[in-house]
């Protein structure tokens, strides 16, 4: 049987942009030699990384959505913790509109997390 829900989907390109804030103590002569071993220690990986900040938004539109890495990172834990049981109660439903699962869904795409998968749709 024809699926409809899957030919009403659309693809959007979605700009996303890291920055994150880290910190490495460098002992040297002069702040040239200092940054020249903080380079060195970046590609080694020994920078202790802080925050970041992350953006999202539509390809063609200027402003992005904001969002910082914290605030991600509490949105996976929420979805974490209620995805797979809200997602059985959103197939179970007869009025799939009003369902929290739509909420999850826009969540987790803010958050630009796509370990959360829609079982019944692995493109959404």
């Amino acid at each position: 049987m024809y699926d409809l829900t899957k030919s009403s989907m659309l693809k959007f390109g979605i700009n996303v942009k890291e920055v994150n804030y880290g910190f490495v103590e460098i002992e040297a002569k002069s702040q040239e030699v200092a940054l020249e071993k903080a380079m060195e220690s970046y590609f080694e990986g020994n920078v202790h990384w802080g925050n970041c900040d992350t953006e999202y938004w539509p390809t063609g539109q200027d402003e992005p959505i904001n969002l910082p890495c914290s605030v991600a990172n509490d949105i996976k834990v929420v979805l974490g913790y209620l995805w797979h049981d809200e997602q059985k109660s959103f197939q179970e439903s007869d009025s799939s509109d009003n369902h929290i699962f739509n909420t999850l869904k826009k969540l987790r795409n803010y958050a630009g997390l796509s370990e959360f998968v829609d079982e019944d749709n692995a493109e959404v």
